[in-house]
């Protein structure tokens, strides 16, 4: 599992969401085979979601670490001026 991790981060932010949504892709068509009762492989509709879940944590860790210039800088409190 840390291999998998190791190997998202090492993917470009595009690379990354270009993966994503191949993903959800596969995901929808696992899981329309899955209602038709044509999936053999249950399973894999678990690995599908963990590996979304893995490149979506990856993808806010960066976020929160990268300074936003969308948010303004925290100041002091109204009573402290």
């Amino acid at each position: 599992m840390a291999k998998q991790a190791e190997e998202l981060r090492k993917m470009s932010r595009e690379e990354r969401q270009k993966r994503l949504q191949e993903l959800r892709g596969e995901l929808a068509r696992l899981k329309a085979q899955a209602h038709r009762g044509s999936l053999e492989n249950v399973a894999s509709i678990r690995k599908i979601k963990r590996e979304i879940a893995r490149i979506l944590t990856i993808e806010n860790e960066l976020r929160r670490k990268a300074p936003s210039a969308e948010q303004p800088p925290v100041q002091g409190s109204a009573s402290q001026q």
